[in-house]
């Protein structure tokens, strides 16, 4: 980024805010645990094994870079970031939004939203990690969001 994003509109009925520590950790895993297997269909891991990975064994995740999507009281979207201020860059980690919530604009919010810290922070190079084969379309979303593929790896298997 060599500008300032731009600041985004609010969404009607939906507030984006830093998630509260201590309290709110069950509901944002709550928001990922559904969206995530709706990429791969397989169950995504164990609270605590989400917990410890984030919260006790990243050195480069910070919990103010976590953000939440709130409605109706519920947490229905969340984006967690990591943060690598030696290469002044950010990284997108989990972005996510519950099935009945989608297609309203509340990840792009999200996003938008993380970029401002991340340029507010010195750090204008944001990037992120994405299936392109995704079914929920999320390239598609990052691309809207103004990023572009830096580059391509291609993972190959064979079931036995």
């Amino acid at each position: 980024m060599d500008k300032a994003p731009i600041v985004p509109e609010p969404l009607k009925d939906i507030i984006i805010r830093r998630f509260e520590a201590g309290r709110e950790e069950r509901a944002v895993y709550a928001v990922i645990a559904e969206a995530f297997p709706d990429i791969d269909g397989k169950p995504y891991r164990e609270y605590e094994d989400w917990y410890k990975g984030i919260f006790e064994k990243s050195s480069s995740f910070e919990p103010e870079m976590l953000y939440v999507a709130v409605a109706d009281g519920e947490i229905v979207g969340t984006t967690l970031c990591r943060i690598y201020p030696e290469d002044r860059a950010g990284y997108i980690w989990q972005v996510a939004v519950r099935r009945n919530w989608r297609r309203r604009g509340i990840a792009l919010q999200l996003l938008l939203t993380a970029f401002g810290e991340y340029y507010r922070r010195g750090m204008p190079n944001v990037q992120l990690s994405v299936n392109k084969e995704n079914p929920t379309g999320a390239h598609m979303l990052y691309a809207q969001a103004g990023m572009r593929r830096r580059s391509q790896i291609d993972s190959l298997s064979k079931d036995l």
